[in-house]
């Protein structure tokens, strides 16, 4: 790797940085369950291949570093980038995630390792046109965007208040989960960090 600046938030990159270098770990949430050196076999895997790692408050700071087997000097305390553009405004995106409704609820369902696919093991078909139904009679629409790694079959579902959405999806319209957040008044999450930054709006 040739550039001077490297930043990444996922994974690993397994090279290490030259001294003429600068690669920072922006990483994609806020840790709620063991993942690193602090997740069981783990705990002997490298995963210092990078200058800094960011985290949102200084009481992340140690266990940040514990995660990565890195020092806590090495962490940096400050605002995530990917939460920026929650506060951002783009009226035509805005208008066109709002469809009109009167009430936007954002579903954002943590990955699972499902036989059946996501969408069958949470709601059955009767559930979901149920779920239309109750939306539909209150102005309320509801998107559910699927978690990245999760493979979900909804082919063939159309309901006029639910639509599903792929990560896929938003990068051909040039939006992320974050472009989702600043318009929902509602969010329904599980065992996921982004409750963390939805509490910023």
């Amino acid at each position: 790797m040739k550039a001077k600046y490297a930043f990444y938030c996922f994974g690993k990159y397994p090279i290490k940085p030259s001294k003429k270098q600068t690669v920072i770990n922006l990483w994609h949430g806020t840790p709620l369950k063991r993942i690193g050196h602090l997740e069981k076999g783990c705990e002997n895997i490298d995963y210092d291949f990078f200058s800094k790692v960011l985290t949102s408050a200084p009481m992340y700071k140690p266990i940040m570093a514990d995660i990565f087997g890195c020092t806590e000097n090495r962490v940096e305390v400050m605002g995530n980038p990917r939460n920026d553009e929650m506060f951002k405004k783009d009226r035509i995106k805005d208008d066109y995630i709002k469809g009109g409704a009167g009430k936007l609820i954002l579903w954002l369902p943590t990955y699972r390792e499902y036989d059946e696919g996501f969408i069958i093991s949470i709601l059955n078909k009767d559930e979901l046109n149920s779920l239309n139904t109750y939306l539909m009679d209150n102005n309320i629409k509801m998107i559910v965007k699927l978690h990245p790694l999760q493979t979900a079959d909804t082919q063939g579902i159309e309901l006029s208040h639910i639509k599903f959405i792929t990560q896929d999806e938003l990068n051909r319209s040039d939006m992320t989960v974050y472009t989702l957040l600043r318009n929902a008044d509602g969010l329904i999450t599980d065992y996921s960090s982004v409750y963390f930054d939805y509490m910023l709006l």
